[in-house]
């Protein structure tokens, strides 16, 4: 049962174009107000404030990127683990505010919605993680992950190099 849930290219395909677009959604949104982005970055207290600006400019252009591969099937495992990676900074982030006591908004959609920090936001951030990880996971059941190309990871790779070997025996 658990193989059939994992082959699963749909569900696959579901999860990547949810966790993909909103992704890039909330990416753009920061990249348009990256003064209040930076803003919702330092109410966490946690960063040096030279690094504040720096992160504003540069985490939403990682976000829409990995959300893009993401929908679009390219570089799966590799943009799932970013994906995963930053969750899973943001999840901590919002736990040690809650450790706190701060009363800040989590900063994750920036101008979309205000959302504060607290359980329901770490219950979000964990169904999102989970899903992030089937991502990843799926793509070693999987041949076709459907959009763009019919390859996962690397393995195309090592469909090339086989064609390349091919040729070369043939035209000996």
């Amino acid at each position: 049962m658990l193989n059939n849930i994992l082959s699963n290219k749909y569900l696959q395909i579901i999860f990547r174009l949810f966790i993909g677009g909103m992704f890039v959604t909330i990416a753009i949104s920061k990249i348009l107000t990256p003064e209040k982005f930076a803003n919702e970055i330092g109410n966490y207290n946690l960063l040096p404030d030279f690094s504040i600006n720096l992160i504003a400019l540069f985490l939403p252009w990682l976000e829409l990127t990995t959300g893009i591969m993401l929908i679009f099937g390219l570089k799966i495992r590799e943009n799932s683990t970013l994906i995963f990676s930053m969750l899973l900074v943001f999840t901590l982030g919002v736990l040690s505010a809650m450790a706190r006591g701060l009363d800040i908004n989590c900063g994750c959609y920036s101008e979309i919605a205000q959302k504060k920090v607290g359980w329901g936001k770490i219950l979000e951030n964990t169904g999102l993680i989970i899903l992030t990880i089937y991502i990843f996971i799926s793509t070693y059941f999987q041949k076709d992950t459907f959009i763009l190309s019919n390859d996962v990871g690397d393995s195309n790779i090592d469909s090339n190099v086989n064609s390349v070997n091919n040729e070369e025996i043939i035209t000996e």
